[in-house]
C-alpha cells in the first residue's frame, strides 16, 4: 500500500460513493482503509477540492538538481573524490557555490540520491 493515495484512487472513492457504495466495499475496490476512505470524502466535503493540501515544513536548502551536481562531484575526479568525509565536500560546495550547508545536509542529500557512507573492507594479503 502506497503512502497516499493517487487522483485515480480518490476518483475512484468519490465515484463510488455517488452510486452509493458503503466505506468498506469502497475500501476493498480502492485497495485502501475504510478510515482513509472516510478522510478522503470529509476532507472533499470540507473543502470542495480533490487537490492534496500543502505539507508544512522547511524546503530543502538542495534542490534535485543542486542534489546531481552534488553526486556527479562526489562520484566523477577518477574516485578520489569518493574517499572525501563530509567536512571536505562542505568546504568545497561552500567555496564553489557560496551556499552555507551544513555536513548534515549534504549528507542527506547524497542519501537521497542514492550513495551511502560505507566502510571499504580490507584487501586480503596475498600468501
Amino acid at each position: 500500500m502506497s503512502k497516499e493515495l493517487t487522483a485515480e484512487q480518490r476518483g475512484a472513492i468519490f465515484f463510488c460513493r455517488q452510486r452509493g457504495d458503503s466505506y468498506r466495499t469502497i475500501a476493498t475496490t480502492v485497495r485502501c482503509g475504510v478510515s482513509t476512505v472516510f478522510d478522503t470524502l470529509k476532507r472533499m466535503d470540507d473543502t470542495e477540492t480533490t487537490n492534496l493540501r500543502s505539507r508544512s515544513g522547511r524546503p530543502s536548502l538542495l534542490g534535485p538538481l543542486q542534489q546531481n551536481r552534488l553526486k556527479k562531484f562526489v562520484t566523477n575526479n577518477n574516485g578520489k573524490n569518493r574517499r572525501l568525509c563530509t567536512p571536505e565536500i562542505q568546504q568545497f560546495w561552500n567555496k564553489k557555490t557560496g551556499q552555507v550547508i551544513s555536513t548534515r545536509t549534504i549528507g542527506r542529500a547524497l542519501r537521497a540520491v542514492g550513495l551511502n557512507n560505507r566502510i571499504t573492507r580490507r584487501k586480503p594479503l596475498i600468501s
